[in-house]
């Protein structure tokens, strides 16, 4: 049994919490030019899939997993050295990290035996793979690669390290995972240059919220102010004179990095909704690198329908949307994204009367009544997908065959009462029925 199944064997017995799978899109495309001169461009597309959980004690612990992954290189004779790196990203991205209360940080990898695991059969399956390779020159940089990816991948700290210094990890876990209303005014973001073979240093970031309203905040991040520039400047000087200087023939200037970021995140839920970040390191005039990289939480398909969801009838004079809600005397069917009730067949009960505007029509042959719902598996996955309206169908067979059409919306969860009885609970006697198309 793997880390995260034994910790949704816990949240079975309720000894945990699991909390609301969130998934991210990223798109990163880095840049590289010489005397201005583009020399190599690399753009990424991945989907990542975050799921948290939370013990008895409040310790908090995600899931980060990989899921569609693109890959594409200018120019295109690099494409198979990245193909091995794109496949140690997958090995690396299944992982288990236990997050720091005091800032929301990455603190440890829980399941890094497992990822060792992964990575000797990948090894493994490697060196057979290139059993073939005769060359000494060739077999020696293989090993060497090996050997270097072994290290990293074994010690726990190594990997950790590695893990703080991306962009995806680095942003989706920051202290907004345990800091919703407060934020640093400053702090360090560890960095690994891509451009001066993954140089580690700090730099200062200022931070300020930019916009604030109670659904949504907006922060601000920005950083050039590099730690312990002196040495910096003089490792820099160093790897350009021995890699870039024989090309670009120009002398050694100096090392820029400007770093600028903007983060969208829900205050009330902790989450990061988007987040748009540039970097650029640069030695001036000569060398050049870029990072353009964009996250965004794109919504999951759901099949179920929460109490508090609007629900509209064409025949109503009330003017607002009415709610829907549970019907059953006990309801226990709730997960950590929300505290409103996860309905079911059961559910029928609408929060208030419509105030039909033909009640004499409609309403007198109660006793003939029949009412079907349509709200079905496929309506959440198109409210999800439309991210508005989703049309659906209320059928009503009454003394004068009138017919309900509704259009079922997801909506913001307001306090309403389900218990009042009106004449709109002539819906309590119907049954839920499949998909429709919008008819009358």
């Amino acid at each position: 049994m793997g880390y995260w199944e034994d910790v949704q064997l816990h949240a079975e017995k309720g000894d945990v919490k699991m909390l609301e799978t969130r998934k991210y899109r990223c798109e990163q495309t880095v840049v590289t030019r010489f005397n201005e001169m583009p020399v190599s461009t690399v753009e990424t597309k991945t989907d990542y899939t975050l799921q948290g959980a939370v013990d008895m004690e409040g310790r908090q612990a995600f899931l980060l997993t990989i899921g569609e992954n693109h890959l594409s290189i200018f120019p295109e004779q690099f494409s198979s050295a990245f193909e091995m790196v794109e496949d140690l990203e997958k090995i690396k991205s299944n992982v288990v990290f236990a997050i720091d209360p005091a800032n929301g940080h990455m603190m440890r990898i829980l399941n890094h035996s497992e990822i060792v695991d992964n990575w000797n059969k990948y090894k493994k399956e490697m060196t057979t793979k290139y059993d073939f390779v005769i060359d000494s020159d060739t077999r020696k940089s293989m090993e060497e690669f090996i050997s270097i990816v072994d290290k990293g991948i074994q010690s726990h700290d190594t990997l950790l390290k590695e893990y703080e210094m991306k962009l995806p990890h680095s942003i989706l876990f920051d202290e907004y995972l345990v800091a919703p209303v407060s934020y640093s005014p400053s702090f360090d973001v560890k960095y690994s240059s891509p451009l001066f073979e993954n140089m580690p240093f700090a730099f200062r970031v200022n931070q300020k919220v930019s916009n604030e309203t109670p659904s949504l905040i907006q922060l601000s991040r920005t950083g050039t102010d590099v730690k312990g520039i002196d040495s910096i400047q003089e490792a820099a000087k160093k790897i350009y004179d021995r890699k870039f200087k024989p090309f670009v023939q120009y002398d050694f200037s100096a090392y820029n990095l400007s770093y600028n970021a903007q983060m969208s995140i829900a205050p009330s839920t902790r989450c990061l909704l988007e987040a748009d970040v540039s970097i650029c390191e640069e030695v001036e005039n000569n060398a050049e690198l870029t990072i353009s990289f964009k996250m965004r939480k794109i919504i999951m398909a759901q099949s179920y329908i929460r109490q508090g969801t609007c629900i509209v009838c064409s025949n109503m004079t009330c003017g607002v949307p009415r709610k829907l809600g549970v019907s059953r005397k006990k309801c226990t069917v709730i997960n950590g994204s929300s505290t409103q009730p996860i309905l079911n067949d059961d559910d029928k009960k609408i929060s208030e009367c419509f105030d039909c505007k033909n009640p004499e029509s409609f309403w007198g042959g109660l006793v003939a009544l029949c009412v079907g719902i349509c709200i079905g598996i496929a309506i959440g996955a198109a409210i999800v997908a439309t991210g508005g309206a989703a049309a659906v169908v209320m059928a009503a067979y009454a003394a004068a065959k009138c017919a309900i059409v509704v259009t079922v919306a997801v909506a913001a969860v307001s306090v309403v009462a389900y218990t009042a009885t009106h004449d709109c609970d002539a819906s309590l006697q119907g049954i839920w029925g499949g998909l429709m198309v919008l008819c009358c």
